[in-house]
């Protein structure tokens, strides 16, 4: 709940998981172990922390295999998959992200949720899937992924979810030069985000709407959540003004330079 209406790497989710994990040490190895670390893992996942996600990442399949449980199979592969991505290490971490999409069951993982981050496992498996096939050079099985992704979320009919899937296959299409295309899976982001109260994805599209011509989106949004975000996205808005940079026209750099200062 703290990611949220907060903050996926906001100090509040930390201190409540590694609470969870201190207690949980001290009381063996119950069922919440695992939860606690992975909630962890998304923490330092999102702020760039790359070593202490790896670690994590490592643990999480090391207790699942253990275990023998295809779910925590399933978060396990999905958590080292995109540590792989972030590390520059794309085709292991297709191969992690792959054998994640091959464990996901809709009926018995969609109730899980609740507990991971709020969002389906199938749906951040395909929608990670989108990134790393980008990387790997192959746009039309990305898209077809981010598709995939997209409709799952929306057959779900699961608010959290669907925000995932529609900024994933946004940014694809940003990626793919389908400006058109990108600016109107954001402001359906933005929407959502508006109505369900979810600042994280906010921030980021704020970056993004710098250069469009209907700027007044990224006021509105200040307007509401202030600088409610800037722990929980910092380094991959910063990452995401470089490309900006390099693929915006030079007339647009200095109202996108604005807009970036305002988020940043």
């Amino acid at each position: 709940a703290l990611m949220a209406v907060k903050a996926w790497a906001g100090p509040e989710a930390e201190r409540a998981y590694t609470r969870a994990r201190e207690l949980c040490e001290r009381l063996g190895d119950p069922p919440e172990f695992f939860p606690s670390l992975y909630g962890l893992w998304v923490v330092y996942s999102v702020r760039g922390e790359l070593l202490r996600t790896y670690e994590l990442a490592e643990e999480l399949l090391r207790r699942a295999e253990i275990a023998h449980d295809a779910a925590l199979l399933l978060y396990g592969r999905y958590a080292l998959g995109v540590t792989g991505y972030w590390m520059g290490e794309f085709l292991a971490a297709r191969e992690q992200v792959e054998m994640a999409i091959a464990l996901y069951d809709p009926e018995r993982h969609r109730p899980l949720a609740s507990r991971y981050e709020g969002i389906d496992a199938g749906v951040l498996s395909l929608s990670y899937a989108t990134f790393i096939l980008w990387q790997l050079g192959y746009p039309d099985l990305a898209l077809t992924r981010s598709n995939e992704a997209l409709a799952l979320a929306e057959r779900l009919s699961h608010p959290r979810s669907l925000g995932f899937a529609l900024y994933f296959v946004g940014t694809l299409r940003q990626f793919r030069g389908e400006t058109g295309a990108a600016q109107k899976n954001a402001e359906n982001l933005i929407t959502l985000s508006l109505e369900h109260g979810f600042p994280f994805w906010l921030g980021r599209l704020s970056c993004a709407a710098a250069r469009w011509p209907r700027r007044g989106i990224v006021k509105r949004v200040l307007r509401r959540y202030g600088r409610a975000w800037p722990c929980c996205a910092r380094p991959d808005l910063k990452w995401r003004g470089r490309i900006f940079s390099a693929r915006w026209p030079r007339r647009a750099w200095r109202p996108a330079a604005s807009t970036m200062r305002l988020v940043l």
